[in-house]
């Protein structure tokens, strides 16, 4: 089975605690990981690792690390650690530079680091179950309409970013029937083949029928 661990800290704090949970206890963890035979972590980095960057940049995971405060630094060593133990002992690893996890955006800094509920249990679980992992930085993020990471380098993973509120906060739109999405123009071929290839396992024969499967994908494309 797959066991959790406890977490670190998660905000900027005193050096000292810094040092104890997210250094230390980083150190620790993968002592322990080794120990165990435990041969894929997921470690929940953060934006921060990358927060000096300008924000009409455009960052991918092959971009130097560029910490805004010691909680940032301390996620990059993080990452350091984790390819050290994957280079060294074959230990795979997902880093996942989390954005802002929430069940909206909650600003206008959020409309490019929104990473929905939904999202985030995808994204965890292609981590786990993709055949091979290898040791991958991957920014944890929606399918914003504005963003400043590429997360090309997150796709052999298999994740595909499905939730696109971010739209209606860019446009001052909220969805509110039940059955209905307004989807931005600009991302909307994305978001039909996204549900395409979301439902078709869900679907099974529906799907392969070519008399329903064009009465479903009608209804998508509505």
């Amino acid at each position: 089975g797959r066991r959790g661990a406890p977490g670190g800290v998660s905000s900027e704090q005193p050096w000292d605690s810094i040092l104890q949970a997210n250094i230390v206890g980083a150190y620790n963890l993968y002592g322990a990981v080794r120990k165990q035979g435990v041969k894929r972590v997921v470690f929940a980095s953060s934006n921060h690792v990358t927060g000096f960057y300008r924000q009409d940049e455009t960052i991918t995971a092959d971009h130097p690390a560029r910490p805004d405060g010691m909680y940032g630094l301390s996620k990059a060593f993080g990452e350091d650690l984790s390819r050290f133990y994957f280079d060294r002992y074959g230990i795979e690893t997902a880093c996942v530079r989390i954005g802002s996890s929430f069940p909206e955006p909650r600003d206008r800094r959020m409309l490019a680091t929104w990473l929905s509920f939904d999202d985030l249990h995808r994204l965890i679980t292609a981590c786990l179950t993709t055949p091979i992992l290898g040791h991958s930085i991957i920014f944890g993020m929606s399918d914003n309409a504005v963003t400043w990471w590429d997360n090309s380098r997150a796709r052999h993973i298999g994740f595909v970013e499905l939730s696109v509120q971010s739209a209606f906060f860019s446009t001052g739109q909220r969805c509110t029937a039940s059955s209905r999405l307004i989807v931005t123009e600009g991302i909307y071929p994305k978001f039909v083949e996204a549900m395409k290839a979301r439902m078709a396992p869900l679907y099974g024969n529906y799907m392969k029928d070519p008399t329903t499967r064009s009465e479903l994908l009608t209804i998508i494309a509505q």
